[in-house]
């Protein structure tokens, strides 16, 4: 169920090729596990990825060019802002 909740929030993501896959992530505290998504994008070089769990979301684009992977753009924080940060970067 919290994965269906997960998939809503990024459902505009998804609409734009995004592929997303649950998954489980231990979580700070006392032995607690919570439902995850993991999603990535690619075309050519670039790499986009995000992990969202609960209400936080880690994303990062990376670049090879050369032979050499670079990441290019990192964010974290509420999965909301980052999710419109990740719609918003230039292809």
């Amino acid at each position: 169920m919290e994965h269906e909740r997960l998939l809503g929030l990024v459902a505009r993501l998804r609409e734009n090729g995004w592929v997303f896959v649950p998954t489980s992530l231990a979580a700070p505290g006392p032995a607690r596990v919570v439902d995850a998504l993991f999603g990535i994008r690619t075309r050519g070089p670039v790499e986009d990825n995000i992990q969202l769990w609960e209400k936080w979301a880690i994303a990062s684009r990376l670049c090879r060019r050369d032979g050499v992977e670079e990441q290019v753009w990192y964010r974290s924080g509420a999965v909301s802002s980052v999710v419109s940060e990740l719609l918003a970067l230039a292809e």
